[in-house]
């Protein structure tokens, strides 16, 4: 494609977004996935964009730094597979989850009492503040209109107070959107914690048995899966963290590039395991 071509494309682009009132980077347009907006590149701050790449045998999913997409020089940062991102998000839902006692509850508590009171009790603090700084303005009104202060100093006190003010709202507006804040984040963390209730899995975890519809422990291998889960969340590597925990694992091979066809692949070779060991 020639040079002129490419600006040609581009402008009657450009035209047809422009009659159909879609402007450049809406945030209407940016939330077509999941992951879309959310993902920020270490380098520059920016978001990731979605892209299909392309290799010799396939096509796959990746997501891109917009600066790095437009010029190379702007941003280093290379793509990263979806799948890759996939896992990641994965894992750290799965730490997060075993140890929600230890975390997510305690963070929960404390959106719900510290933040949140210390901030309503300043806000309380600076409405007051504010009050008086109206009854002293309207002192002030007062003596200027019965000739017992100059205009100069009248003046001078006036817009100390009404800096005075402007700073009083800014800061309850600050900790107002804090307070919001707070109470969005606790709001998703109760999504969080109950989200392990509404997870519907296709075989028992490891560990447990499923009596009544519910998964119960199951004594025989629950101490093995327990040290298996401590290691893995120690940062060893799958592998490892089996071989540790007493569990033989057979060599771990990419044999699917979507990642929950490859964790129930790897699954697969636990299973295999235990059943050969029963252990």
């Amino acid at each position: 494609m020639s040079h002129e071509t490419f600006v040609t494309a581009a402008a009657m682009i450009a035209q047809r977004a422009k009659e159909k009132g879609i402007a450049k980077d809406d945030e209407k347009y940016q939330k077509r996935y999941a992951l879309s907006g959310k993902i920020i590149c270490g380098e520059c701050g920016a978001t990731f964009r979605r892209r299909i790449h392309s290799s010799t045998h396939q096509k796959y999913p990746a997501w891109c730094c917009n600066p790095h997409l437009s010029d190379t020089n702007k941003c280093s940062m290379l793509y990263v597979k979806e799948s890759t991102i996939e896992l990641a998000f994965i894992t750290m839902m799965n730490k997060l989850l075993f140890e929600r006692k230890l975390i997510l509850k305690p963070l929960l508590e404390a959106l719900r009492t510290t933040s949140k009171d210390s901030n309503l009790l300043k806000i309380k603090e600076l409405e007051n503040q504010l009050l008086k700084n109206t009854e002293q303005r309207k002192t002030l009104m007062r003596l200027m209109a019965q000739s017992y202060l100059y205009p100069a100093l009248f003046n001078k006190e006036k817009n100390e107070l009404m800096m005075q003010a402007d700073g009083y709202r800014t800061e309850i507006e600050v900790l107002n959107h804090m307070v919001t804040g707070d109470i969005a984040i606790a709001a998703e963390l109760i999504k969080l914690l109950h989200f392990k209730d509404e997870i519907r899995m296709g075989h028992p975890p490891y560990g447990y048995k499923i009596e009544n519809r519910q998964a119960m422990p199951d004594e025989v291998t629950s101490a093995h899966v327990q040290k298996f889960l401590k290691n893995y969340l120690s940062d060893l590597s799958l592998t490892t963290a089996a071989k540790e925990a007493g569990f033989s694992m057979k060599p771990i091979v990419e044999h699917h590039e979507e990642p929950f066809m490859q964790a129930e692949y790897i699954y697969s070779l636990i299973e295999c395991e235990l059943m050969d060991n029963g252990s």
